[in-house]
């Protein structure tokens, strides 16, 4: 038997993992967000909606700190396993379908 489930994501392609938009930060500091990783990313998203020279954002999960990119941020890209990088374009593109079995015991 399978339902369809309905969660709150990022579609497919929107979202860079294992991906650091690398220098090019709109502000000296990092901002340090300590929610589970999908709240962290819309967070960082959030922050960057609010700041009209914001173009992308990179999370680093593993110090859990969100960088705030300028429109150059594609000029530096590095593989980097803790990081997850989107950019400005993907914050109408929160909501994906996925399907889920169910199991009967």
């Amino acid at each position: 038997m399978y339902k369809v489930c309905t969660c709150y994501g990022f579609i497919s392609g929107c979202v860079q993992y294992g991906v650091d938009y690398f220098g090019n930060d709109i502000i000296i500091s990092p901002i340090w967000i300590t929610l589970p990783t999908e709240d962290a990313l819309k967070e960082c998203l959030a922050k960057c909606r609010k700041n009209p020279n914001c173009a992308a954002t990179t999370y680093r999960t593993d110090i859990k700190f969100c960088y705030l990119k300028n429109l150059n941020f594609t000029e530096f890209v590095m593989k980097e396993p803790y990081a997850i990088s989107t950019s400005k374009a993907c914050l109408g593109m929160l909501t994906v379908s996925y399907t889920c079995s169910i199991i009967v015991l």
